[in-house]
């Protein structure tokens, strides 16, 4: 495995330490960096290869003012009302990046995961990476599993009051 990192101005610098390069071969690597965070803000980046052309982003929020959100492409949220979380984009045509910002941390129990939409191919050969973010950074950078059946991959569930991943 090999480390490959990229920073910009005004964003979080990208580490992957997990880039397998084929023996004899190249590797064509998609990178999206992000803008840097304010306190309490965390974002999740979703990057993935040429087929499935389409997965997408969700995350289910805990209840906001008497209401639990569902923010994915047929609700993209808002930044500055409930549920204080959005999806910049609904990407359909492959690599993404699909982000999703929460920007104000409420109490409760946030779940985000991956749908595969398209249906076919598996999930496991699409090359998915989920970066995680807070305002200290990237927290996390986690691959799609190459084996496994299903149309979804579970990534984490984060804790509103104290900021914990799991």
């Amino acid at each position: 495995a090999h480390t490959v990192t990229a920073s910009a101005a005004g964003y979080t610098n990208y580490t992957n330490s997990q880039v397998i390069i084929p023996d004899g071969g190249t590797l064509e690597l998609q990178i999206a960096l992000s803008p840097a965070l304010a306190a309490g803000q965390y974002r999740f980046v979703l990057t993935w290869g040429e087929v499935p052309t389409d997965l997408d982003s969700h995350l289910k929020t805990p209840v906001i003012e008497g209401t639990a959100y569902h923010i994915f492409y047929n609700d993209q949220g808002n930044s500055t009302a409930p549920p204080y979380a959005i999806l910049d984009i609904d990407d359909v045509t492959s690599f993404g990046p699909e982000t999703t910002t929460i920007y104000q941390l409420k109490t409760g129990e946030y779940r985000y995961y991956i749908y595969n939409y398209s249906g076919s191919p598996d999930i496991t050969t699409s090359n998915a990476v989920v970066q995680i973010f807070n305002d200290n950074g990237l927290l996390h950078t986690l691959q799609v599993p190459t084996s496994g059946i299903g149309r979804y991959w579970d990534i984490c569930t984060l804790n509103g009051s104290n900021g914990n991943i799991s």
